[in-house]
């Protein structure tokens, strides 16, 4: 295309240039015999001939259609155009590609760690060329027809770094260094346009968007901290906030005072997320405010539509009827959004290593078995100590750790009984192969047991492994166990066998702790015959 000086027009964007962090723009050379293969109708042709039941083959080429577009000298309209047609079709592989990891465990496997590198690498493509286009609006001249797609550019650009970014969180990698600062550098680059609306009908069919709800969803979804989401909480978040978002009022701030706590503000000069501002802390001179005040009011309404007895690891079968999401990840969300979450337990103050077991077999098994006070249990990990709730292993062996799993854990000269018991609540998943986690403490001194029917009499029936423990309350001795099964509800009777005695059980509650883990409380009614 060519233009002529008359048709050059310097938007109202125009202004310093909008230079990147993280994102990385390649050099670009002319190539007039390669672009003939990339104008706008033979990419549409190319698109509708894709192997669409391939999909091994269809990644295999989006992959090499975006990365050399990304290194081709074009009209930059005619590269909007181009990335247009191509989208639907990167979006569907991406879908695609996020099915296909779901249940992972950390450290990655061999091909969940190609999968996550070439998600990675494809959304970084994409995110590259929109960017590209934001520079050039933002560095004057461009043509009237591509500054009038400014706010589409601007809400293209934040969604394929959000892209980004969900992959990370789905495989509990850390944020890239830069991201945050580039996303806050698209948003004070476009914010005047913050009221325009775009259609993206990409992957769902949404009503109008706009780049700053794009924004505030990858803001809320940060909030919401990912890195102790499941795989389909994550998805499902991020699809619920491509609606949720327009609930959510973002300021920006200019020296004004703040009336009310808590009070999450945005500052824009920071390579993080919206953050919460306790009492005596100072705002930045510029920065953003969200008023999340209607979300928490319609996520408050949709708990009768859930059902309050399905915990959050059972909803990866059963969906709620209006709400795809648990109430137990509703009341996360709540806390998080409102800043009244409690603290993580501080469960390693003398910052000493220690060893730990994973899962209730691993745990009764160790319980029951003699070994010698110094001997390490050969199903133990080694870790060490991150901070006061973290625990930081460099596991041999892939796929051993996930969200929502039993931990036992002692100090390394503790008898191998000296155990205490916690839920893996947090994950990253280092580049290095290591795995970090975070711990909420549920108790010490677990004991071995075992549950059977109450039918009186039936001594050769299944014996059920489970953990025990005892809490102690203002209203007295409270008895709990730890099994692996969800089909034992509240009301029912059990027989309870422990070291040292046989009783019948009533289950006064239960609650879903993480996967296939249920911490139930009981009431002793009788010995048992």
């Amino acid at each position: 295309m060519n233009l002529s000086i008359s048709s050059l027009h310097f938007p109202k964007l125009a202004g310093s240039r909008l230079e990147s962090t993280f994102i990385n723009v390649p050099p670009r050379v002319s190539r007039p015999d390669i672009w003939v293969q990339y104008q706008l109708k033979e990419t549409k042709s190319w698109v509708m001939d894709l192997p669409t039941a391939n999909y091994a083959k269809v990644a295999e080429l989006i992959s090499g259609r975006l990365r050399q577009l990304n290194r081709i000298e074009c009209d930059e309209l005619e590269r909007f155009e181009i990335l247009e047609a191509l989208r639907p079709a990167v979006y569907d592989l991406l879908s695609y590609l996020r099915s296909k990891s779901v249940g992972t465990r950390f450290p990655l496997n061999s091909a969940n760690k190609k999968l996550l590198e070439f998600q990675i690498s494809i959304t970084a493509e994409l995110a590259s060329n929109y960017w590209s286009l934001a520079q050039a609006l933002t560095n004057a001249p461009v043509s009237r027809r591509l500054e009038k797609k400014s706010a589409v550019i601007a809400q293209r650009s934040l969604a394929s770094i959000g892209q980004i970014l969900l992959f990370h969180y789905l495989f509990k990698r850390a944020e890239p260094k830069g991201i945050w600062s580039d996303i806050h550098k698209l948003f004070l680059a476009f914010e005047k346009l913050s009221k325009s609306k775009v259609i993206d009908d990409t992957g769902r069919k949404l009503p109008k968007t706009s780049f700053v709800d794009c924004y505030k969803q990858l803001l809320l979804l940060r909030l919401a901290e990912p890195y102790g989401l499941l795989h389909t909480e994550v998805i499902e978040l991020f699809i619920s906030l491509e609606k949720w978002a327009s609930m959510v009022d973002l300021e920006l701030l200019k020296g004004k005072s703040v009336s009310s706590f808590p009070y999450c503000y945005i500052d824009f000069q920071k390579d993080s997320s919206a953050c919460w501002l306790g009492e005596g802390e100072q705002l930045p001179e510029s920065c953003g405010y969200l008023d999340l005040s209607a979300l928490l009011r319609m996520l408050g309404d949709h708990k009768e539509f859930v059902d309050a007895k399905v915990g959050r690891y059972d909803a990866l079968l059963l969906k709620g009827a209006q709400l795809p999401l648990s109430l137990g990840l509703i009341e996360q969300l709540e806390q998080r959004w409102c800043d009244t979450e409690q603290p993580a337990a501080k469960i390693f103050g003398n910052r000493q290593s220690r060893l730990f077991l994973l899962g209730l077999k691993a745990i009764h098994q160790n319980l029951t078995t003699n070994h010698g006070a110094d001997e390490v249990i050969q199903s133990e990990w080694f870790a060490e100590t991150r901070d006061e709730s973290w625990l930081s292993c460099d596991f041999p062996e892939s796929e051993r750790i996930s969200l929502g799993q039993l931990v036992a854990f002692r100090k390394l000269d503790d008898a191998k009984n000296s155990l205490a018991l916690g839920v893996t609540s947090k994950i990253l998943n280092l580049q290095d192969g290591s795995v970090e986690f975070q711990l909420q403490l549920l108790a010490g001194k677990p004991q071995p047991a075992g549950i059977q029917s109450a039918v009186s009499g039936n001594q050769t029936q299944t014996y059920q492994r489970v953990i025990l423990f005892f809490t102690k309350e203002a209203t007295g001795q409270k008895i709990w166990i730890i099994v692996d099964s969800k089909h034992i509800k509240q009301g029912d009777q059990i027989r309870l066998i422990t070291t040292r005695e046989a009783v019948i059980v009533a289950i006064l509650r239960t609650v879903n702790i993480g996967s296939n883990s249920y911490l139930m409380e009981c009431k002793v009614l009788k010995k048992a015959s």
